[in-house]
């Protein structure tokens, strides 16, 4: 059994590759604020390692934790070719087409060797062209041309995947080499253990399972492959090249809470990298400056000259992300409510944007089933401005109901088309389009 060319699940050892491409889409930096929440995709419904979720997290850390959500929530939003393209340029004989796999592929629904897992982490380690592995034993003619492939990431977003690998402060003491950008994937019922490295000019994948298949509780890949790479790269004592930052990044200050450009009321910041226009960077909009009264300890618009008030800055989330904080244990303090007879709508520094319908999806088509009580239901979601702090649903004239913005409400619909409108507190709504059939 040739274990260097049997096709194995990698885990989650995938992930750095969707990252990257995310980088170089425009869809992320390293500082933006990923969703890490109970979700689902169709009909799949991934969860953690860990059975957690960590609320919003910076892409940096989902993708050093290894968090499965933000993977494939991004994986969902790459443009054509998308993974399973790339892997394929890549030269991953993936045998299957990529509706089989669908978003199982990032999470290891595909099958790789270690053969294709080197080639991918090499690319990663040079300027983003795949290129074929060559063995020490084979002989390769001289002036025989070599074939260099169109490069699949940039140098940029190869530099910022690998910093993102790098390691933390804290981490376990096996892994004491912080020249060494990494990633682990375990596979479904640990039948398989990986660890991928970079160090220098070298690449070590590390695999660890049965050749038979079998399952193993012990094939957890942090706590047997990963030592075994940071072991492996101590004693061979490779030299260390220097891999200064390409040309096309550059290191900006940021907030640390929202990992956008600071504002004066910014007061925690951090330095980040970013590629200049392509990284979406936008000024915080979460640090704002507000007026409160002292004595009624509410929030007011404006400052008419009558009474004394303090300026003081808060945090405004939107309903949705505040819910993730506390969820995940993280609650954030929300500011002060405004004082009674307040517009909402004119709520100083408050974005008005319309709120966002998560759930229906609009122009599906939605079965419910009639014999099921299940299935009858359709959840109702949107997304919202901060501060908002109620949402009111219509289906055609009639009125479905009113809830919170982060807590779904369940619609039992009839069969035929229907037009769904969300409305919240400041009188800003948006709509879209569905039909529900009804079987039994």
């Amino acid at each position: 059994m040739d274990g260097v060319v049997a096709r194995r699940s990698p885990g989650s050892a995938l992930k750095p590759f969707i990252y990257g491409l995310a980088l170089d889409q425009g869809l992320i930096h390293p500082r933006t604020l990923l969703r890490d929440s109970k979700a689902s995709f169709g009909e799949y419904n991934p969860e953690n390692f860990d059975r957690g979720f960590a609320g919003p997290i910076s892409a940096s850390e989902a993708l050093y934790r290894s968090r499965n959500i933000p993977a494939v929530s991004l994986t969902q939003r790459l443009a054509a070719p998308g993974l399973y393209g790339f892997m394929k340029q890549a030269g991953v004989a993936l045998p299957k087409s990529a509706d089989h796999y669908g978003l199982s592929l990032p999470l290891g629904g595909g099958e790789v060797t270690m053969e294709e897992l080197a080639g991918l982490y090499s690319l990663l380690l040079d300027d983003g062209r795949p290129r074929p592995l060559r063995y020490l034993h084979e002989k390769v003619k001289e002036g025989a041309p070599q074939q260099i492939a169109e490069p699949l990431l940039t140098p940029e977003a190869c530099f910022l995947v690998r910093d993102m690998l790098t390691l933390r402060e804290g981490d376990d003491a096996a892994f004491d080499d912080p020249n060494v950008h990494w990633k682990t994937g375990t596979s479904h019922r640990f039948r398989d253990a990986w660890a991928a490295g970079m160090r220098g000019d070298y690449v070590l994948v590390v695999w660890i399972g049965n050749f038979d298949g079998r399952a193993n509780p012990a094939f957890v890949a942090r706590e047997c492959a990963a030592p075994l790479l940071f072991e492996t790269y101590r004693r061979l004592r490779l030299p260390l090249k220097e891999s200064p930052p390409p040309a096309g990044v550059e290191r900006i200050e940021l907030c640390a809470v929202s990992g956008q450009m600071p504002t004066p009321h910014c007061q925690h910041r951090l330095h980040g990298w970013f590629i200049p226009g392509v990284s979406p960077v936008t000024p915080c909009d979460i640090h704002r400056e507000i007026l409160v009264d002292p004595l009624t300890h509410l929030r007011v618009l404006r400052d008419d000259g009558t009474r004394e008030l303090q300026r003081e800055v808060h945090e405004f989330w939107t309903p949705d992300l505040l819910e993730l904080f506390r969820q995940a244990g993280v609650p954030r303090r929300e500011a002060p409510a405004l004082e009674p007879g307040s517009a909402p709508s004119l709520a100083g520094g408050d974005s008005r944007t319309a709120p966002r319908i998560v759930s229906p999806r609009p122009a599906l088509v939605y079965t419910i089933r009639a014999s099921d009580p299940s299935h009858r239901t359709i959840s109702l979601l949107a997304e919202t401005s901060a501060g908002v702090r109620k949402v009111f649903w219509f289906a055609g004239q009639q009125f479905l109901g009113a809830s919170e913005p982060a807590k779904p409400l369940s619609w039992e619909p009839r069969a035929g088309k229907w037009t769904v409108q969300v409305m919240d507190d400041r009188g800003q709504s948006s709509s879209c389009h569905i039909r529900v059939e009804m079987v039994e």
